[in-house]
């Protein structure tokens, strides 16, 4: 497994990281943040096949693994996600905001990834 990079933002109190390394030619991509980051779901994607995500009970982490599935998508191999955001007491607003970091990082991801492959 081989590092390929690591991505952040942070708006006010909420933080977002994604690592992604290169496993063959394969992906597997983590997204943690927040107070306590952990793993609280998990998602996997091959080229071509929908993808398939589950959160751990008591979780909801399971958006932000969907959110890295489709944005990445069109890398091939096959990706998995792991992801864990945890925000003591988070408002519904904070939430929103997690999911967007999300899916500007994940944008930043695929544009960073699909250059150095090119």
């Amino acid at each position: 497994m081989r590092s390929a990079g690591t991505w952040t933002s942070r708006k006010g109190r909420i933080f977002v990281r994604v690592s992604a390394s290169r496993v063959g030619a394969d992906w597997c991509f983590f997204v943690t943040g927040g107070d306590r980051p952990h793993l609280g779901a998990v998602g996997w994607k091959e080229a071509g096949e929908p993808g398939v995500s589950h959160g751990f009970p008591g979780h909801r982490d399971q958006a932000v693994v969907d959110i890295v599935l489709a944005t990445l998508a069109p890398m091939a191999g096959r990706h998995v996600v792991l992801a864990g955001i945890h925000l003591d007491d988070i408002t519904p607003l904070e939430i929103e905001q997690v999911l967007q970091l999300c899916r500007t990082l994940a944008q930043r991801v695929l544009a960073s990834l699909s250059k150095a492959q090119a």
